[in-house]
Order: C-alpha cells, then sequence, then structure tokens
C-alpha cells in the first residue's frame, strides 16, 4: 500500500487532514465564510418573524427586504377599510414591541409607521399603514383621463 493509497477517502478523493496542506488538483483549501450580508440577515431576521407570527396567528401583510443595508419594511394592505389596516399594523406593532406614530399630511391619509431594531445585526424593521378610505364601487368612481401634450 502506497501513501497515496492511505490518504484516500471511500470515494476516491485525497483525504486532507492537515488544513495548512492544499488539496490536490488546485483546488482552494476551504476558508471560513464571509460575513452575512445585510440583505441575508434581514432575511434570517423575516423568517423568524414569520414563524412567530404564523404561531400567533397574526395577518399576512407585504414585506421588502432593502437591497441595501440589514432593513425590512412591512406594509399592511389589508381590503377594505382602514378600521382593518389599522387592526393589523396594531398586532404587528405589538410583536415587535415598536412605538407607533400618526402622521396627517393636509390632504393626505393618515399614516401609522413603528419602527425596531432586531438582533445583534442589527436589523432595522419598520412597519407602515395608510389609512384612507375604500373606494366603495370602482366602476362608478369618475376616472381621470391622460392626454400627451
Amino acid at each position: 500500500m502506497t501513501a497515496l493509497d492511505a490518504t484516500t477517502k471511500h470515494d476516491g478523493h485525497q483525504a486532507h487532514d492537515d488544513p495548512a496542506t492544499p488539496p490536490a488538483h488546485g483546488t482552494p483549501a476551504p476558508t471560513a465564510a464571509p460575513p452575512a450580508s445585510g440583505q441575508q440577515q434581514a432575511h434570517r431576521v423575516l423568517g423568524d418573524l414569520l414563524a412567530t407570527a404564523a404561531a400567533q396567528n397574526l395577518p399576512a401583510i407585504d414585506w421588502r427586504i432593502a437591497a441595501t443595508g440589514a432593513r425590512l419594511t412591512g406594509r399592511c394592505t389589508a381590503y377594505p377599510g382602514p378600521g382593518r389596516r389599522r387592526a393589523d399594523f396594531e398586532a404587528w406593532r405589538t410583536l415587535l414591541g415598536a412605538h407607533a406614530r400618526e402622521d396627517t399630511p393636509t390632504g393626505q391619509p393618515a399614516r401609522l409607521t413603528a419602527r425596531t431594531e432586531h438582533g445583534n445585526g442589527p436589523v432595522t424593521i419598520e412597519i407602515t399603514a395608510d389609512l384612507y378610505d375604500d373606494l366603495t364601487d370602482p366602476l362608478t368612481t369618475p376616472s381621470q383621463t391622460w392626454r400627451s401634450p
């Protein structure tokens, strides 16, 4: 039996017990995994949040993971009515332990916003709800006509 035979695994690949010895055939030595990106951190937190929300029977809301940084944004878009959107917002706000703010710009619907930090990352989580009145019948609502100049 040769030295090569003694270091070959059952699948035919050479075993490397010494991490300082590079693998055969020019394969780079394994390295430590790079730190998780902000998106990866946010993805993990969202998975945990959704599992907790399902266990507590919270309503579904829309979620967005930011392209840069560790940021999640949830939007309460329930239909019908602002009352339902407010209730969904309050359920999620309570789960997150966040404080709510209500802004009512002139001529605009009220917007509820709550923001918190989660984990060691940290991941910023923000939820919003726009409390506009729903249209009762879109077929009877006048539409806007767009004209090109």
